[in-house]
């Protein structure tokens, strides 16, 4: 289980939730069941399907929810471009929200892409008895490391994680 809470792509798109609710309280009362339940339920879902991810087993079923995120995102991004073009937003918050969303996008895509790299070589990673947490100590072919060291800035029980996920029993003892 991985602290969704640490995750930049997690804190962002809460953000970015928090702002849609507050800009579609302003949006006519007649898009109260169209486009701002529409804009409410895309924005929501983005860090929802990124905390569900966490909560699951497996690096597969966490790349799953975080695709839903995404998908999530570009649906956000055109309710964007909508919502400019019947004028219930201006320019600039259209810009400033626009480009959030699709910085968060890229954040999901790339952390799908570290994780299909870990999960691609799973048998290079031989944890040592020293330290779960000094991954330094590790066997780790460079690619590995380098998806680590990227990793650790959002989550460092994430390499935890990987070690626990593929070394329950003789790891684990390690630990005691």
């Amino acid at each position: 289980m991985r602290d969704y809470q640490r995750l930049e792509i997690w804190q962002r798109s809460h953000k970015l939730t928090l702002r849609v609710y507050n800009l579609t309280q302003s949006f006519p009362k007649e898009e109260l069941y169209g486009l701002v339940s529409q804009m409410r339920r895309s924005a929501s879902s983005i860090p929802t399907n990124i905390a569900e991810g966490c909560g699951r087993n497996s690096f597969i079923e966490l790349n799953r929810f975080l695709v839903i995120a995404a998908g999530s995102s570009s649906e956000l991004q055109y309710q964007f471009i909508l919502s400019k073009d019947l004028k219930y937003i201006d320019d600039s918050i259209f810009k400033e929200l626009f480009d959030e969303v699709t910085q968060i996008r890229k954040m999901i895509y790339s952390y799908c892409e570290k994780l299909k790299l870990i999960s691609d070589h799973p048998t290079s990673l031989t944890p040592t008895p020293a330290s779960y947490r000094n991954f330094h100590s590790w066997t780790l072919l460079p690619y590995h490391q380098a998806a680590i060291h990227l990793i650790l800035r959002n989550s460092p029980d994430f390499v935890f994680l990987i070690a626990h996920q593929l070394y329950r029993p003789s790891f684990h003892h390690h630990l005691l």
